[in-house]
């Protein structure tokens, strides 16, 4: 390696483009790069595919799911720490040391914990390949070289779950415990920040998942500056590498489709397709000493109207004017901003000295995480090539349309497939890896809401058995079923509240943080955190409001010979 780094600066002077750059730019650093940064790194212009680490965001997400469920294991230990308190109390008499019992629930939880690891590898099994999907990745599990992670993880959530009952329930007086004087439960501050603590994590994945569907939406319907809709590109260039020759017979056969055929509305050629727009482009400097950068594009006649462009101000190129090709340009409108100038009337463009004839609306070249970018349109002329031909259709007729395309390629090209693609399509491609994850926060959002639920579930249940006396007492004095599914809901209500308090801040910190990296962004309105928790309160009141209506429909007679 330190050999291949020792021929760089040779490499760089046998090259002129390089030694130019070094001249122009200051000292060029080289070096090697381990092929995974090059995959991931979202500094590299041309990265080998996707630059986000999945890794980083599933171990996140799965993080705290797993998280919420060893909670959520806890929660019910304490729940059923009353139906044991006894158990507790009788094995201390008959001479158990609290290490002896300590071992036992440990016991319990881990063998719970690997019962559930063998579930868990059977349910990955069948789901691996859905989730692969949603991911775009291939992925697989090696059991030779993750079963050691595996038992581990088994390890962990069995010590962590069964924590409380092995260090603090161990420890009762056997008196008090057999005398019915330990309490613990439902108004123990332990369990009830536990509860709240689920509600805050699932609350959090569910703002985070509306908020994500706010912001694709906003990017969905935001106005590009150009229409996209049905709008096909062939590519001449990618997989056909036509010719100059046959470039411009097929565009002119193009032509003599659209005024033949009523579903071809207008039909032109450019040099780059804005589905695709690359990421590097031109760089200069103004005569005051200042640089700007820019991206050129090379574009046929009727290109403006293909692309329903809006042109605010001068002309477009037009086919009675031989000078267009040599001595126009037309610019977009932060271009002329970036110049300094209120119109472009008699203005020469600084660079390659051609008078400005036009200004058009800013259009986005590329994704809504970059900032509106400087641009400028010159006809077709020998310093670039046209590589798309670019056909705005009718949407009556689609497949009908896109054959005549097809044999119209076929007039000239018989040899080289016909490549094309929806623009509209392609600009929905740049923001596939952003709705990807929201997907996965979402059903890992929906996931822990129910695992969550099934914890209120089962604490419900242990409420509704310790309070069955009590529920019969108050339907003989006459309490309503209203008033008992009250009575077991409040509770549930404040921790509803307490986990917006932590969730909220949390989930604003979050989001803040991601929409940083969208240059047009929606606002982060209390809206969304509100349904969110109105969301997460009407799940959870659900889920506790079964077992409390089925205890206030209970007999009281039944009730009240409870033991």
């Amino acid at each position: 390696m330190a050999d291949v780094r020792a021929k760089f600066p040779q490499f760089v002077e046998q090259h002129d483009r390089l030694r130019r750059y070094r001249e122009t730019y200051g000292p060029a650093v080289f070096d090697l790069l381990p092929l995974t940064r090059i995959h991931h790194s979202s500094t590299i212009n041309y990265p080998l595919g996707t630059t986000s680490n999945p890794i980083y965001v599933l171990s996140g997400i799965a993080a705290v799911v797993l998280l919420i469920a060893c909670v959520n294991f806890m929660t019910l230990s304490l729940g059923l720490a009353s139906t044991r308190f006894k158990e507790v109390g009788v094995r201390k008499v008959m001479g158990a040391s609290r290490i002896h019992l300590a071992k036992r629930f440990w016991g319990d939880a881990l063998l719970l914990s690997m019962l559930s690891l063998v579930l868990s590898i059977a349910l990955v099994e069948l789901i691996l390949p859905i989730f692969s999907g949603l991911v775009d990745r291939n992925l697989s599990l090696h059991y030779d070289s993750t079963w050691g992670v595996l038992f581990g993880l088994a390890v962990c959530v069995g010590l962590i779950g069964g924590s409380y009952p092995a260090l603090v329930m161990s420890g009762f007086h056997p008196v008090v415990v057999l005398k019915g004087a330990q309490r613990i439960g439902g108004e123990n501050i332990f369990s009830r920040t536990l509860v709240a603590f689920q509600f805050a994590a699932s609350m959090i994945l569910i703002v985070m998942t509306l908020m994500m569907s706010e912001q694709f939406e906003f990017m969905r319907t935001k106005d590009l500056g150009f229409n996209s809709d049905h709008v096909v590109m062939i590519d001449t260039q990618g997989k056909t590498q036509l010719g100059r020759t046959d470039r411009e017979r097929l565009l002119a056969l193009y032509r003599q489709a659209d005024e033949q055929y009523n579903d071809i509305v207008n039909v032109s050629m450019s040099s780059i397709s804005l589905g695709d727009v690359p990421v590097w482009g031109m760089s200069n400097r103004l005569p005051d000493g200042g640089e700007i950068g820019y991206r050129t594009f090379v574009v046929d006649y009727d290109f403006f109207e293909t692309m329903e462009m809006n042109l605010i101000e001068g002309r477009r190129f037009l086919r009675d004017s031989e000078a267009d090709q040599e001595e126009s340009i037309v610019i977009n409108e932060s271009m002329r901003k970036a110049l300094g100038w209120t119109s472009e009337e008699g203005k020469v463009f600084p660079f390659g000295k051609r008078t400005v004839v036009g200004v058009v609306s800013d259009f986005h070249m590329r994704s809504l995480h970059h900032e509106m970018e400087l641009a400028a349109f010159t006809l077709k002329r020998g310093n670039g090539y046209l590589r798309y031909i670019v056909v705005r259709i009718r949407p009556e007729d689609i497949a009908g349309t896109l054959a005549i395309l097809e044999e119209t390629w076929g007039q000239v090209v018989q040899d080289r497939p016909f490549v094309f693609s929806f623009l509209d399509d392609d600009i929905e491609h740049r923001y596939r890896e952003d709705q990807r994850w929201a997907r996965i926060v979402g059903y890992a959002g929906i996931f822990a809401i129910f695992i969550a639920c099934l914890g209120a579930f089962g604490l419900t249940s242990l409420a509704v058995a310790r309070r069955t006396k009590e529920v019969g007492i108050r339907k003989v004095m006459g309490a309503s079923t209203g008033h008992i599914v009250k009575l077991f809901s409040l509770a549930f209500v404040k921790l509803i509240l307490g986990a917006c308090v932590i969730a909220f801040p949390v989930a604003y910190y979050i989001l803040d943080r991601w929409l940083q990296e969208f240059a047009y962004r929606v606002d982060i309105g209390m809206g969304t955190f509100l349904l969110g928790g109105l969301l997460t309160l009407f799940v959870v009141l659900l889920t506790v409001g079964v077992q409390a209506i089925k205890a206030a429909l209970a007999n009281p007679v039944d009730a009240l010979r409870y033991e």
